[in-house]
């Protein structure tokens, strides 16, 4: 590989696909090629629940590296991003299963046990992290309630176990470990406080990575792959990634659009207030700043009524949303939504059991989902600006969601501020420049 030539493979890992996006740099220029891409999604375990195959994910993060090698015969690294929240269990080197999905319903048994040793409002003092129910913190309790965690001496987010499976490396990088609620926002580090009052054992949480740190790959893999390429540890949470992946000023809102959406802003100090608590944001870690943002139920809405009204594209269910008159909006975030046995029918019961009037045409439940997103993000604006006390003049919309137009003319309706759409793939893109050193600042 030339010396003025760095090619850089960045995978990154969404709950319903995942994408081997190469980035080839030049004099500080560089453009993409799509690599490889796979569908991903839960699997319903008859016994445990919602679960990933974590199996069936590492070899197509193997098969998407093989390919970018084949192609262009040597990398200088490769970084991986997924989402937040979910991690495996390991006795040494050897996988606990299942690997949970963080829809699987099993922590409303841990919630009230942990709350009850230390509660929400000490929880928010101390991470700045949301109330959800499948934040790490609470599925890890009920991996001690069950005892799986006694089975355990470590634990990996999803994007770091396959960063061990790729180096033999252990690791907990920052940007996703603020995800677990169990991050100290002060220190930047696993909270001593929280594992204390949890009874969880220290030694599952040693310091935290920050990205930028490379590892060398096994060398079984090296030779498999014929590589000598290095793992670059980029920021494995994917939403960390994807703002990295435009440049957003200060008094400029995000909104990271794909199966969630998180819509917020970038800070350099945190706003750890009975309002922000109150209406939920979350502080997670990003690159220099914090990220204040709020989950908003997203796509993973449109995903599931596409397989349930057997469309065969998202382009045919943006068209035909597009022609309804239906405009009607209910609240996306209720947690019925979550993890329903049947969206659409959980969408009509909702109506119903608010008093209004409910859509039955397919075409007019979508139209109700695109108008109610659009307004979800309205709201959450509003809420960003009274918790930071701030206009917010722009709006960068970025990742898959981006590219539905529907949805875009929706919210220039609803906002009224200069609004920007990037129809890229966010995550990777930013995974890319982080590797390559190219960062917003």
């Amino acid at each position: 590989m030339s010396e003025k030539t760095k090619k850089v493979l960045a995978i990154d890992i969404g709950a319903s696909g995942g994408t081997h996006l190469l980035g080839i740099y030049n004099h500080g220029k560089f453009e993409t090629e799509e690599i490889y891409r796979f569908d991903n999604s839960m699997t319903n375990n008859s016994v445990f629940g919602l679960v990933w195959d974590i199996e069936r994910i590492w070899n197509e993060v193997l098969t998407g590296i093989q390919i970018a090698i084949d192609k262009h015969h040597e990398l200088h690294s490769i970084g991986i991003d997924m989402w937040g929240v979910d991690y495996v269990l390991l006795n040494d080197n050897h996988l606990i299963e299942p690997a949970f999905a963080y829809r699987n319903s099993r922590t409303q048994i841990s919630i009230p046990q942990v709350h009850n040793l230390i509660s929400h409002k000490e929880l928010y003092k101390i991470t700045g992290i949301q109330n959800q129910p499948f934040n790490t913190i609470y599925q890890l309790y009920q991996d001690k309630i069950s005892g799986r965690l006694a089975l355990a001496n470590s634990f990996l987010m999803l994007p770091e176990y396959f960063i061990w499976k790729l180096t033999g490396q252990k690791v907990h990088e920052y940007t996703n470990a603020t995800t677990t609620g169990l991050v100290d926002i002060n220190t930047k580090e696993f909270s001593k406080e929280i594992i204390s009052k949890l009874g969880f054992d220290s030694s599952l949480f040693p310091p935290i990575i920050h990205p930028g740190k490379t590892f060398e790959l096994r060398e079984s893999l090296k030779k498999k792959l014929n590589t000598t390429a290095q793992v670059f540890l980029t920021a494995t949470h994917d939403t960390a990634s994807a703002v990295e992946a435009i440049d957003i000023k200060d008094n400029e809102a995000f909104i990271s659009s794909g199966t969630w959406s998180l819509i917020g802003i970038k800070t350099q100090k945190d706003f750890i207030t009975s309002k922000a608590a109150e209406l939920n944001y979350t502080h997670e870690g990003g690159l220099g700043y914090v990220r204040l943002q709020k989950n908003i139920m997203g796509l993973w809405i449109i995903q599931e009524l596409k397989k349930e009204c057997k469309f065969n594209s998202f382009n045919d269910l943006v068209n035909d949303a597009s022609t309804s008159c239906f405009t009607d909006i209910f609240d996306v975030n209720d947690s019925r939504f979550l993890s329903p046995k049947n969206m659409k029918q959980e969408i009509i019961q909702c109506f119903i059991d608010n008093n209004q009037t409910p859509p039955i045409k397919n075409t007019d439940i979508l139209n109700a989902v695109f108008h109610s997103l659009a307004k979800s993000y309205k709201d959450a604006l509003k809420e960003l600006e009274e918790i930071t006390n701030q206009k917010i003049d722009t709006l960068h919309i970025f990742g898959g969601g981006a590219k539905n137009e529907h949805l875009n003319d929706l919210i220039r309706k609803q906002i009224d501020i200069t609004i920007y759409t990037y129809p890229i793939e966010a995550s990777g893109l930013g995974n890319i420049k982080i590797q390559g050193g190219i960062m917003n600042e």
